[in-house]
C-alpha cells in the first residue's frame, strides 16, 4: 500500500500498517546480498521514516519508550553507515567536478582518493557483522511496535505531533540563519526530514495542497543534505592526507562558495514552507485527512 494512508484507515491502525511495511521491506532487503548498496540506502531511509512518525506520536508515550525507540531506529542506521558515508563522499566530489568548466586536477585527485576508499569499504562490508546486527536490530523492532504504537488514538494526539515537528522546524530555521554553522544547519535538516515524512503520509487526502508541499520540503531537505556532504567533505579534507596544501587550496574556496549558493536557496525555500503558525498548519492537515477519511 506505500507510505501513505487509506481512505477508511483510522489513523492508528494506518500507521500501524505503514511501519510493519517498512521493517518487513528493511528485513527482506538486508536480506538479499545482490542489492546490498541499495538495501542499506532503503534501510537507512526507513529507519529515518520511522523515526518522523514516532515523533507524530510522542504525545501519547513515555519518555523513556521513546528513547529506546528512538535510539534503536537511530542505531540500526548507524550499523550501516560507514559504507554509505563513503559513497556520499564520492558522490559529492561527482557534483562538484559536474559544475567546473574546466578540468580541475584536485578534484580529480580526490576523486581517484575516494573511490579507492569506498571500494575498501565495499571489499570489507562484505565480511562485516553489521548487516547481521542490524537484522537483529529490526526483528526487535517489530517485536516492540505495540509498546509505541497506540491502539486507539482521537486525531488530535497527531495534529499535536504535527505542530511540534513544524514549530521545531520553524525555530531551528531561526537558530541556522542567526549563526549558520554546519551544527545547527544539520539539525534544521532532522527537522525539516521529520515533517516531510510526517506530511507524506496524508497526501491521499489533499493532494493538490500536499504533493507541492511535500515536493518543497524534499528540495529543502535536499539542499541541507548536500550542505551537510560539503562541511563533512571539507571537515575530511583538513584532517586527512588526501591532498596537499596547493590543492586544498585550490579546493576549498569552491567547497566554500557551494555552500554559500546552497544555504541561500535553503532560506528561500525555508521562508516558503515555515511561514505560518504551527497549530494552524497541522490543524489544516488534520481537516484534509478528517473531511476525506469520512467521505
Amino acid at each position: 500500500m506505500g507510505f501513505n494512508l487509506e481512505q477508511k484507515e483510522v489513523l492508528p491502525s494506518g500507521l500501524q500498517r505503514i511501519v510493519s511495511e517498512l521493517i518487513a521491506e528493511m528485513h527482506t532487503g538486508l536480506r538479499d546480498a545482490s542489492v546490498q548498496e541499495e538495501a542499506i540506502h532503503q534501510t537507512r531511509t526507513g529507519c529515518k521514516k520511522i523515526r518522523a512518525l514516532l515523533r507524530l506520536v510522542k504525545g501519547n508515550i513515555t519518555p523513556d519508550v521513546f528513547a529506546i525507540e528512538n535510539v534503536r531506529y537511530r542505531n540500526i542506521s548507524r550499523e550501516l553507515s560507514l559504507l554509505r558515508e563513503a559513497f556520499v563522499f564520492v558522490e559529492t566530489v561527482e557534483s562538484l567536478r559536474a559544475e567546473v568548466a574546466q578540468p580541475v586536477p584536485a578534484i580529480n585527485t580526490l576523486l581517484e582518493f575516494l573511490t579507492e576508499a569506498y571500494n575498501a569499504r565495499k571489499a570489507q562490508s562484505e565480511s562485516s557483522p553489521a548487516i547481521e546486527q542490524a537484522l537483529i536490530q529490526i526483528d526487535a523492532a517489530r517485536s516492540s511496535l505495540d509498546t509505541w504504537i497506540p491502539s486507539h488514538a482521537e486525531p488530535s494526539l497527531f495534529m499535536r505531533g504535527l505542530a511540534v515537528t513544524y514549530k521545531e522546524g520553524k525555530k531551528r530555521m531561526r537558530l541556522a540563519t542567526e549563526e549558520p554553522s554546519s551544527e545547527r544547519l544539520h539539525e534544521w535538516r532532522k527537522s525539516v526530514k521529520h515533517l516531510m515524512y510526517q506530511v507524506r503520509i496524508f497526501i491521499p487526502s489533499q493532494p493538490e495542497a500536499l504533493s507541492p508541499l511535500d515536493a518543497s520540503l524534499q528540495v529543502l531537505s535536499d539542499l541541507l543534505g548536500s550542505d551537510h556532504d560539503f562541511s563533512a567533505l571539507a571537515h575530511f579534507l583538513l584532517d586527512s592526507a588526501a591532498l596537499q596544501p596547493a590543492e586544498l587550496d585550490e579546493l576549498l574556496p569552491r567547497i566554500a562558495r557551494k555552500r554559500i549558493h546552497l544555504q541561500e536557496a535553503a532560506w528561500m525555500m525555508g521562508g516558503w514552507i515555515y511561514h505560518e503558525d504551527a497549530q494552524v498548519f497541522a490543524n489544516r492537515l488534520i481537516s484534509f485527512w478528517a473531511r476525506w477519511h469520512a467521505f
